[in-house]
């Protein structure tokens, strides 16, 4: 039995507010032995979930900045409980070095994971100034991590290259039930909701409007493609009341082109994914990206800036196209492979059937899912000889 302590921001394992993560850590502490996590939050106070063998505890701190302390305290109260044999985080960043110092204090391994696509990112870096000085962070906290769990392989070739030796940096994906999403799910008819007709072409985005995610990379080419193709629609699903974004679809003139569908909870994700021709994907970067997942067992093709998540996802020409992220007419380019695929039904419903494969083979969530409990497994056994 392996009893592990993680370190997470991660307030939906309290709330239950959106996706799974919930479940799956129940199936991590489930086969692991025992799972301690430490959620650093602020805002609403939350309360422990004790539910062995998965322990979740909330910091409920005042403010972000409290995060480092607060979480810190919070993991030795629980590791004075019950001793863990490996420690892993949720980022390089706040949490890596929460776990870092735990690790020196409870002289236990460290598995630092990094879920985006940052080690290097040129787009990651220009964000912001606070950007600039997380990966900074980031750089530091993975090189002295026992071991680094990263999504995809360029990141681990980043790894790599700030020293890390190959045989410590792990490409795990998140599991994601593909099955779910392959059975056919008709609880929500989305076409009459969003008053789309069986003739229209839909293109659908799914995710949190944020700027990583590119809404006007996307906007703008898909107001090419409406240009060309009238039968055309683009479906952004998320919270978009706190953004411009419906204001700029307004003002375009696109309400009939560019449908909002609001957040959707994750149960109703399958449906939403099959009452759609395309699914469209425009990151700056990506350190996986679940969503394509989703919708190639949904069976869609995908349409993808080829940042790094994508391209270990996408099969160029096979299940979908992915167009480069250095191009210099980006949004052309999106709009020339939405057409391609919006104007030949036939070619994408044969790409989907390939996605659909694919990801069911290559994102099985039970071989994933003991990859990453059988690598606390075996740096917890490594370390105790």
């Amino acid at each position: 039995m392996t009893h592990v302590l993680m370190i997470s921001m991660d307030a939906t394992l309290l709330t239950g507010a959106i996706g799974d993560s919930r479940a799956r850590h129940i199936e991590y502490a489930q086969r692991a032995g025992s799972l301690d996590i430490v959620v650093c939050n602020t805002g609403k106070r939350l309360d422990a979930v004790d539910a062995p063998p998965l322990r979740i505890v909330p910091t409920n701190s005042t403010r972000r900045l409290a995060y480092v302390l607060d979480g810190y305290r919070a993991g030795l109260r629980l590791a004075s409980e019950c001793r863990p044999d490996v420690i892993t985080t949720q980022d390089p960043f706040i949490t890596g070095i929460i776990g870092l110092r735990l690790r020196r204090v409870l002289g236990v391994p460290l598995i630092v994971q990094n879920a985006s696509s940052i080690l290097e990112s040129a787009a990651f870096a220009h964000e912001s100034r606070l950007n600039r000085v997380l990966q900074l962070i980031a750089r530091q906290v993975v090189r002295r991590a026992d071991v680094l769990r990263v999504l995809n392989t360029s990141e681990r070739s980043a790894a790599i290259r700030l020293g890390l030796p190959a045989d410590r940096v792990h490409v795990i994906p998140i599991p994601t039930d593909v099955a779910r999403f392959a059975q056919p799910d008709r609880r929500i008819d989305w076409r009459a909701r969003l008053g789309l007709t069986a003739e229209d072409r839909v293109a659908l985005w799914v995710g949190r409007a944020v700027p990583v995610k590119n809404i006007p990379l996307l906007m703008a080419a898909f107001e090419r493609v409406a240009a060309q193709l009238p039968t055309a629609r683009l479906v952004l699903a998320g919270d978009f009341d706190k953004t411009p974004y419906p204001a700029q679809i307004a003002q375009s003139g696109l309400q009939n082109v560019i449908k909002l569908a609001g957040r959707v909870v994750h149960a109703d994700l399958p449906s939403l994914y099959q009452a759609a021709n395309v699914y469209v994907h425009s990151s700056h970067y990506e350190g996986l990206g679940l969503v394509l997942i989703e919708a190639a067992a949904a069976g869609l093709p995908i349409v993808a800036v080829a940042s790094d998540g994508p391209r270990d996802i996408v099969r160029h020409g096979e299940s979908g196209l992915l167009v480069a992220d250095n191009a210099v007419n980006l949004a052309d380019d999106l709009a020339a492979a939405l057409l391609e695929l919006l104007r030949d039904p036939e070619r994408a419903k044969q790409m989907g059937a390939h996605a659909r494969a694919d990801v069911m083979q290559r994102y099985d969530p039970a071989r994933i899912t003991g990859e990453w409990v059988g690598l606390w497994q075996s740096v917890a056994t490594a370390a105790r000889f």
